[in-house]
């Protein structure tokens, strides 16, 4: 098969998944509400809503859906978003009972938290919705970005937000977990929707974009900053949406060059681990993912921070969706792994991809898929072809006030310039 035909392969899977696993009841509240992860049927996250946002706009250019039918199952998700899903200051709660859309776990006594980075998600999503489908999605889209009271997120004694609020409890008398975005993760996204906003000042713009911790190492190659634990996903999720390429920020530092180090280092630490069957096969691929006992979350180095010892569990599982996702900063290298994973029928399902596998003892293939993970994919290698989802937001008036603010410059030809450190 063609590489051009294997990524319309995958990127058609992904679009599947959006489409069919989501709530397309009418008569639902929950309708458009996008499933978590197919190891449970009855649990959507607002994250994924907004990756099955961009999703439909990919469908519509790649003509598996009519302009209409991604129109109207837009405009209803939007409308299920804003009607039913609980919200505070803007912010919604990350998991939801797919077909009631209300706060999943709760029933139990284990109530999902409003999440920032998972509200961030569905925004960008939404964003680039708005901007293809415009008439009433856009309407209120508009109301939605500017509605999100990032000023109540900011952490009262340093300028960075805080993570995630949660119903008062015993567990958090406050509300607010004690988790804050003080070092750099996959909140970069979150920058720009505030800075953004007609109300932002430039000058709290800039103070909260340059108020978290940044963190520089490397492996085999360049500097680049890192977080604690440098799963390859955060490296990839604000790219999904927005155009680093050509811009540096204040300081001249690019965040592109940024995710090719990151990608470069987990490829390259991936390959030297010979104690690994999976990983000494060539493949690579460290991020979130689903392994044999549930959940794991692994990235390359390097690892924790100066006052911190930290080495991760790598248990040889490999995402294949981390390097597809890369496909942006390492061209040959994902197009080579890509055409490795299919030459393994094991590896596909009825969406595409499966989330992940490992080689360590018996061949296992986890038979499973992740919202948060088809969701990039599909984002990605679309970009890598048509750049959609990329030039839709970036170019957006919304976005480009962001970048204003924040002091961001483009540059047809530039040299990366390292950032030591702060």
């Amino acid at each position: 098969m063609e590489i051009k035909q294997l990524i319309e392969k995958e990127i058609k899977g992904c679009f599947d998944y959006f489409w069919y696993e989501t709530n397309s009841n009418q008569d639902s509240k929950g309708y458009g509400l996008a499933l978590d992860s197919s190891r449970n049927s009855n649990m959507a996250s607002i994250a994924a809503v907004g990756f099955a946002l961009s999703a439909y706009v990919i469908g519509v250019n790649h003509q598996y859906i009519t302009f209409e039918q991604g129109y109207e199952r837009t405009l209803k998700t939007l409308q299920t978003v804003t009607n039913h899903v609980d919200h505070k200051n803007g912010f919604y709660i990350h998991f939801l009972n797919i077909e009631t859309a209300e706060n999943y776990g709760l029933s139990k006594g284990r109530p999902s938290e409003y999440s920032t980075i998972d509200t961030a998600i569905l925004l960008m999503g939404a964003l680039s919705a708005s901007e293809f489908f415009k008439g009433e999605v856009k309407e209120i889209v508009d109301q939605m970005l500017e509605s999100t009271d990032w000023d109540w997120l900011i952490h009262p004694d340093k300028p960075v937000f805080r993570m995630s609020y949660h119903m008062i409890s015993e567990r958090f008398p406050t509300g607010w977990s004690n988790s804050k975005w003080d070092h750099y993760a996959e909140q970069l996204m979150m920058y720009f929707l505030y800075a953004g906003q007609k109300k932002t000042s430039a000058e709290n713009a800039r103070k909260l974009y340059f108020g978290f911790d940044r963190h520089v190492g490397a492996y085999k190659g360049q500097n680049y900053v890192y977080c604690f634990g440098n799963a390859l996903f955060i490296h990839q999720f604000s790219h999904a949406f927005i155009d680093f390429k050509t811009y540096v920020d204040a300081k001249m530092f690019n965040w592109f060059e940024n995710s090719v180090a990151a990608t470069k280092a987990n490829k390259a630490w991936c390959l030297d681990q010979s104690w690994s069957k999976t990983l000494s096969q060539g493949y690579w691929g460290l991020t979130a993912m689903h392994n044999k006992k549930g959940y794991l979350v692994v990235g390359g180095p390097p690892w924790g921070f100066t006052n911190v010892d930290y080495r991760p569990n790598v248990d040889g599982t490999v995402a294949p969706y981390a390097a597809l996702s890369s496909i942006i900063f390492t061209k040959e290298d994902s197009l080579d792994i890509f055409k490795k994973f299919a030459e393994d029928k094991n590896m596909w399902g009825k969406y595409g991809l499966y989330d992940a596998f490992n080689f360590e003892d018996e061949p296992w293939y986890s038979n499973t898929y992740i919202g948060i993970d088809k969701g990039p994919t599909i984002i990605m290698l679309d970009n890598y072809l048509n750049q959609t989802i990329q030039n839709l937001v970036t170019n957006s008036e919304f976005i480009q006030e962001a970048f204003k603010k924040l002091g961001f410059t483009r540059f047809d030809d530039f040299k990366y310039t390292r950032m030591e450190g702060k």
